[in-house]
């Protein structure tokens, strides 16, 4: 197909093809236009229309034939176009200039795919006016330099290591007494929350604490980084030693680098969950005494009893008390016994700081003191400073044994105990407040729990609890125009919110006035502010689905998920993809294939692959091991993915599908998980242990981004990751998430972002509106019951500046969402963004429930978005069916790639299927006898015809080789 462009010429232009002979002018004047446009010029000048000329090409009479020129006379003619443009051929020089630019300007500061590389070199060759190479020189060329830094950053990171540290990286190659390397010991994942585990973690730590390693290591960017950290994981220590000394030490200090951070992550998250499970063991402990707490809640404790009695005994002293009672029971000792209830706590609060007492002395606390002698806090708010110097205290006397510190001491209380608990930490001893050691240790591990879940406290040599401002543009004071421009937002607050405010008054009175006629919405008095939406009514079922199915369950009966997997890399050649880690690898290419599409097949339906190699002799179980340790990578199986998503979207037919869908809805589904190991965790929702896998899929069944998180981590956060990092070539314009996904922060989010997120609220009907300013609310006679109160605007615009630097930072990825999501909950309610954002989420949330409960298609389309992401869910037990459905591993990583096999595989299901119902509406006839129920209906996601166990072949008359045997006969 001819391209149709229209181009618009210059007078200079326009004068310089003048001076070309008559016949020569529109091959001139296309090739000028085509290197002015791609700078490069049009091999294949007949694909190019002639309704390309501009209006003024016209007027000079320029026949619509384009004659073909001599060799001399073409180079002539673009010798010339290169000088009109100042521009020139690639040359030394040239390639020095884009040499030193990728060496400096990109590789140090950015993590990008080949695709991603090549077009932002092709935006500098044309910022420097070099001319565009073909695609296979560019790659060529940047494989190149990309191996010339990565030699100079080896070099560099050999040159700064000390003797000492290299002798420990060295050390790290040899194995221990219990016959395992010493870089397989690091390489470890820590299992369940116990003293066993914190021991390994923080003995790891210790060692790794030796190394002095460079410090440019955290400015090389972490995509970049986990890249050399995984190669170095698939290699065994013989292999390594054999590798040049420079290659060797950059590896191994990469390696201890990115553990560093990781098993100081784990101590953090070991130290939050030992802080969670000390208080829940505490409470679990008293609500076994049930009957107590029952008696202390009626007022009626034996301990209050007794206390009354001995009281009544002492204040009314006679003869008669003192010849029965003091000769059992002397005065003194009665007093003593006053004094001691006295001081025991008769509230449920304090009997249950009691319980966690116990708990933190006998068990816990032994665990929590290698972590706190180990992580290295900070805190860069001076209100959290106390907590940072109350924490120093505790480490000075974690091996004391007095009850009380000493009263020199200078111990924070404000900031660095809760007011609650003061009154637990502080004791009378012998007339003078003192505090409680013990006690003091659990009321600050307990405020340091809240500050480090919401960062405000952060840990150094981390990732994910590093220092918060770390995961925000450095530069954003110095390129503030770039950065606004980036998410195509003005700079003037004011102007911005504006907009903001129009709509959400336009929005209210629409629904004031809509609400008296529509039917489908009502506003409760009892209780006051209750929302009631009714329903939606069931839609006309499919009349010609249900034959178009059976018409593919007939072409295709009993299909196996590896020939699934096989068609669709024969269309896709997503094999491709697959780069190894380390020297290119020595298998054949059709080798190489048929042992991957096994590796995906196992991990994908968690058979593992033992399975997979016991039905195929070509490959054995090592083969297979060795291709996914070497191939198996999640840059890999990503990269995959977003091919397969990417030629879906191109063959997917317009008259059946949207041809080009821009909504997605996200959801996640619950997966059994081992629980030795710290992703998995209990979910009260599902009462069972395991992990969470949030997927983003289309309105048409094709899952675009899939991520394995746990279940405690934020929804909002995932919802924002999948939009921002999918990769692929769709558009996201909305997203569709349930009750859990939307929170007003994201709301927030979604719009600086530019999309539209549409939750399906089960709450409904507790929702509140919020108004522009407070004298509008006499406007809304018919809303007013639920409307909340008017948006702080002022709040907003003074946080604004930095409302766009968070959203800078997802945007870009400096961190990913859920590290910066961790500052914006409730636990943070103080933080001036979390407010701005909330009170700017709240705005945005408003007017998105005015249009939702105004509009029935909208609830419609929301509700069928999330019916295609439950469906893909449903799904998943069809696929991943080994082991019952639960991950068996304990190492994160692994549970990371069987999720994105299983996404592959899922997805390579849905790219067939497609195929198939294509080709059977097609030849069949059908398309003119779908109804529009039929087209809205339709969806790739069937299973009937696949048979996802393999072929069972039975044969009567075959045995296997065993003897009969010998059958006892009765006495």
């Amino acid at each position: 197909m001819k391209s149709r462009i229209r181009w618009v010429f210059q007078e200079d232009q326009l004068n310089l093809i003048k001076t070309k002979s008559r016949k020569n002018q529109l091959y001139f004047a296309v090739q000028l236009k085509h290197y002015e446009t791609h700078l490069t010029f049009c091999d294949d000048i007949e694909s190019v229309s002639t309704h390309t000329l501009s209006k003024d090409s016209k007027k000079l009479g320029i026949s619509g034939k384009i004659h073909h020129l001599s060799p001399k006379t073409s180079a002539t003619y673009r010798q010339e176009i290169r000088s009109y443009f100042q521009s020139h051929k690639i040359n030394t020089r040239e390639q020095t200039i884009l040499t030193d630019w990728l060496l400096k300007e990109v590789f140090p500061h950015e993590s990008l795919n080949t695709d991603q590389l090549k077009e932002k070199t092709i935006l500098f060759m044309k910022v420097q006016k070099i001319e565009k190479i073909s695609s296979s020189s560019l790659e060529r060329l940047l494989r190149s330099v990309r191996h010339q830094y990565e030699e100079d950053l080896f070099k560099n990171i050999s040159i700064n290591l000390g003797f000492q540290t290299k002798a420990y990286l060295d050390g790290l190659l040899l194995f221990t007494p219990q016959k395992i390397s010493r870089l397989a010991w690091l390489h470890r994942w820590p299992g369940g929350v116990s003293l066993e585990t914190i021991q390994r973690e923080a003995e790891k730590l210790q060692f790794l604490k030796l190394l002095e390693l460079p410090a440019f290591l955290n400015s090389i960017p972490q995509k970049e980084i986990l890249r050399h950290y995984r190669n170095i994981c698939t290699k065994y220590p013989s292999a390594i030693k054999q590798m040049p000394e420079t290659h060797r030490y950059a590896f191994l200090t990469i390696f201890a680098f990115v553990k560093q951070r990781q098993i100081t992550d784990n101590l953090v998250e070991l130290l939050i969950r030992l802080v969670k499970k000390c208080l829940t063991s505490g409470e679990r402990k008293l609500r076994k005494e049930l009957s107590q707490v029952v008696e202390i809640k009626k007022g009626c404790s034996k301990r209050v009893l007794l206390n009354t009695l001995i009281t009544t005994i002492l204040n009314h002293e006679n003869e008669i008390i003192k010849d029965a009672i003091y000769p059992v029971i002397p005065k003194e000792h009665l007093l003593d016994e006053q004094s001691r209830e006295g001081k025991k706590s008769t509230s449920y609060e304090g009997l249950l700081y009691d319980r966690v007492r116990k708990s933190y002395i006998h068990h816990y606390r032994r665990m929590l003191a290698p972590v706190l002698e180990l992580l290295d806090f900070h805190a860069n708010n001076i209100n959290d400073q106390p907590i940072i110097e109350a924490l120093q205290l505790i480490r000075n006397y974690l091996k004391d044994q007095k009850q009380f510190y000493p009263d020199a001491e200078n111990i924070p209380l404000n900031g660095a105990v809760k007011k609650s608990h003061i009154e637990f930490v502080s004791e009378d001893s012998d007339g003078n407040e003192r505090i409680n050691r013990i006690n003091y240790e659990i009321s600050v591990l307990i405020q340091l729990r809240d500050k480090l879940r919401v960062k405000e406290v952060w840990v150094s040599n981390g990732y994910q609890y590093r220092n918060p401002e770390e995961d925000l543009p450095q530069d954003f004071e110095d390129k503030r125009p770039y950065y606004y421009g980036l998410l195509n937002k003005t700079q003037d607050a004011k102007y911005f919110f504006r907009r903001i405010k129009k709509d959400l008054k336009k929005q209210l009175s629409s629904l004031n006035s809509n609400l008296p006629k529509n039917r489908m919405i009502q506003i409760l008095k009892k209780p006051l502010g209750h929302i009631k939406v009714t329903p939606l009514k069931e839609q006309p079922p499919p009349l010609q689905l249900e034959a178009i199915k059976k018409e593919v369950f007939k072409r295709w009966p009993n299909i196996s998920l590896l020939d699934i997997l096989k068609e669709t890399d024969l269309f896709v050649n997503f094999i491709d993809s697959f780069v190894p880690s380390g020297p290119k690898e020595g298998l054949d290419k059709d080798t190489l294939k048929e042992r991957l599409l096994l590796v995906i097949l196992g991990c994908g339906t968690n058979t593992g692959l033992k399975s997979m190699s016991s039905g195929n002799g070509n490959a054995t179980y090592q083969d297979l091991l060795h291709v996914k340790l070497r191939y198996l990578d999640p840059d890999n199986l990503k990269n995959a993915i977003r091919m397969v998503v990417n030629q879906l979207l191109q063959v997917r037919m317009s008259e059946i599908w949207e041809s080009w869908t821009t909504a997605v809805a996200s959801d996640s589904t619950h997966f059994k998980a081992s629980d030795q190991n710290l992703m998995s965790q209990w979910h009260p929702r599902y009462h069972r242990t395991g992990v969470m896998i949030y997927w983003h899929v289309d309105t048409n069944s094709i899952c675009i981004y899939s991520q394995l998180k746990s279940c405690t981590s934020s929804e909002v956060s995932s919802m924002i990751e999948g939009v921002l990092r999918h990769s692929t070539d769709m558009d996201v314009q909305k997203n569709y998430v349930d009750t859990h996904g939307a929170s007003e922060v994201g709301f927030a989010f979604s719009y600086i972002l530019d999309f539209e997120l549409l939750p399906r609220f089960k709450n409904i009907y507790s929702q509140k509106l919020y108004i522009c300013d407070k004298g509008d609310v006499d406007q809304y006679s018919q809303i007013r019951s639920i409307v909340s109160r008017a948006i702080n605007w002022k709040v907003i615009e003074d946080q604004y500046d930095q409302i766009i630097k968070y959203a800078v930072a997802l945007k870009l990825g400096i961190a990913n969402a859920e590290a910066i999501m961790k500052r914006f909950t409730r636990n943070n309610l103080q933080h001036p963004v979390y407010k701005a954002l909330s009170e700017f989420g709240k705005a945005i949330k408003t007017i998105f429930l005015c249009r939702y409960l105004m509009s029935e298609p909208l609830r419609r389309e929301i509700h069928e978005g999330l019916n295609t992401v439950e469906s893909w869910n449903s799904m998943n037990d069809f696929i991943f069916y080994g082991k019952t459905g639960a991950f068996r591993s304990n190492r994160p990583e692994d549970l990371e790639l069987s999720m994105l096999c299983l996404h592959l595989l899922q997805l390579s299901m849905v790219y067939i299927n497609t195929i198939m119902l294509q080709q059977v509406i097609q030849e069949s006839n059908w398309l003119s006898r779908m109804s529009i129920e039929d087209k809205r209906a339709v969806t790739p996601l069937l299973s009937e015809h696949i048979n996802p166990y393999g072929v069972f072949i039975l044969n009567l008359k075959e045995r296997l080789l065993l003897n009969h045997p010998p059958i006892k006969r009765a006495a």
